[in-house]
């Protein structure tokens, strides 16, 4: 299973604040994705502002129950 994270609003950090500060919270999201994931779990850049969350041994269920978790 697959979770496909995008940040919402992404636009508005880079054109307030800058690319740059956009790039770490880009970085600072992967490092925490990365840190939640479990031991049958990888997260990666999907690209732009997305993510993607990689589970093994997940049904549909268990695969809500974590986006949401993540999500929070």
């Amino acid at each position: 299973m697959f979770i496909l994270i995008d940040v919402d609003h992404f636009k508005q950090i880079n054109d307030g604040r800058g690319h740059a500060t956009g790039d770490q919270v880009l970085a600072k999201l992967g490092t925490l994705l990365k840190e939640q994931a479990g031991k049958s779990e990888r997260a990666a850049r999907w690209g732009g502002e997305e993510f993607v969350f990689a589970m093994s041994n997940t049904g549909p269920a268990q695969a809500a129950e974590r986006a949401e978790a993540l999500r929070q």
